[in-house]
């Protein structure tokens, strides 16, 4: 894929909002989001996670609130169904799962 072009629509009178996650092979990752027109990227493998609002930058400072280096399962996670809560529990069950001793891709 060598360009995205976005289209942008009102529906019922609102600007509509687009948010890109994209990923290649080697586990490079990049989010895409538009902000008054405007595409703004974070690019890095760290980027895996996103929901529509509020703008990445405020999703990635909620994010720095919380610290789970050391967390058991005793750690309390927010539980609202906000985009702010969900971005934190995105980013907490990743960092617990077990990790992969190797990785099969199949398909060309």
């Amino acid at each position: 894929m060598k360009h995205v072009q976005p289209v942008l629509v009102t529906v019922h009178g609102h600007n509509s909002t687009i948010h890109l996650a994209i990923e290649d092979r080697s586990g490079d990752s990049a989010i895409i989001e538009y902000i008054g027109g405007q595409p703004r990227v974070h690019h890095g493998r760290q980027f895996t996670i996103m929901t529509n609002d509020p703008p990445f930058d405020q999703q990635l400072a909620n994010l720095a609130r919380f610290d789970f280096t050391d967390a058991t399962r005793d750690t309390p996670l927010p539980g609202n169904v906000n985009p702010l809560d969900r971005f934190v529990r995105s980013a907490f069950f990743p960092s617990r799962w077990p990790k992969a001793a190797s990785w099969h891709l199949t398909g060309s």
